[in-house]
């Protein structure tokens, strides 16, 4: 490549071309491979280090947006940013094969940046409000079809738990529970209703109905202290909660010993 094309390319990604300058270069992509291929070179540099934004091309995924955004706010960012601006500027007017270096210097400080972001969004430290989310699964409980109950019953359950899974909360309280009154071994039924009081942020009814599950099934039901802790998490009583999975901790046979631990490191980091 000549480093006319390379102002050519420039100056088309840039929108300075007159009309039939633009014409005629794209009617070369179409024809010259090498022009093609050092074209999108250069629109993927440009996209990925952009002066101005300093984004991904592609934001359909808004989650991953916001925390690259996060990501940016830390000083290696700006530092990393700085200098990049610096190299983009100094080498514009540079010769061909000062062009060329630098094009290895985007190629390498891209490499730099991916790998920093990764290391901040796998080594940022959780809220617990995204804690609670994490270990709640509410979009993951298990579901109510058994042969245990009766045909009337069994359609009951099923109407509540698609009323959880809508998000209407209140709903599912209403239907579930007459229910856990009237058949109190069922576990799943006090979680379901707990869950959609911490969601309502009715706290006090929802610790209640946990404590509910423990009278019932006694002191050591390791799934009511689970989401008790929970909902001490998302009350951000962390004394509370840490209480909650040191119990369950007690014991390395339950259920939840191992997402205990877990937790309780992800609390205290």
């Amino acid at each position: 490549m000549t480093t006319e094309d390379n102002i050519l390319i420039e100056n088309y990604l840039k929108g300075l071309l007159s009309d039939k300058e633009k014409q005629l270069f794209e009617e070369r992509l179409q024809t010259d491979e090498k022009f093609y291929n050092e074209y999108i070179l250069e629109k993927q540099l440009r996209s990925t280090l952009n002066e101005k934004d300093w984004g991904f091309a592609d934001r359909e995924d808004e989650d991953d947006v916001a925390l690259y955004n996060e990501a940016l706010k830390h000083e290696r960012y700006k530092r990393l940013e700085q200098t990049l601006s610096d190299i983009n500027t100094n080498t514009s007017t540079k010769s061909k094969q000062k062009k060329n270096i630098s094009r290895w210097y985007y190629l390498a400080a891209a490499s730099i940046l991916i790998f920093v972001a990764i290391q901040f969004f796998f080594n940022r430290s959780l809220s617990n409000e995204e804690l609670y989310y994490e270990y709640a699964g509410l979009n993951n409980l298990p579901s109510f079809v058994t042969r245990d109950y009766s045909n009337d019953v069994q359609v009951e359950l099923t109407k509540g738990e698609q009323e959880f899974k809508d998000g209407n909360f209140s709903e599912a309280i209403a239907i579930l529970e007459p229910i856990r009154s009237e058949f109190k071994d069922n576990s799943l039924v006090y979680i379901y209703i707990g869950l959609a009081q911490i969601e309502l942020e009715l706290y006090e009814q929802s610790e209640n109905t946990f404590n509910d599950l423990i009278e019932n099934r006694g002191k050591n039901n390791y799934t009511a202290h689970w989401y008790k802790a929970l909902l001490y998490l998302k009350q951000e009583d962390t004394t509370k909660a840490l209480e909650q999975l040191d119990r369950i901790t007690k014991d390395s046979s339950n259920l939840y010993y191992q997402d205990a631990q877990e937790l309780i490191d992800k609390i205290k980091r």
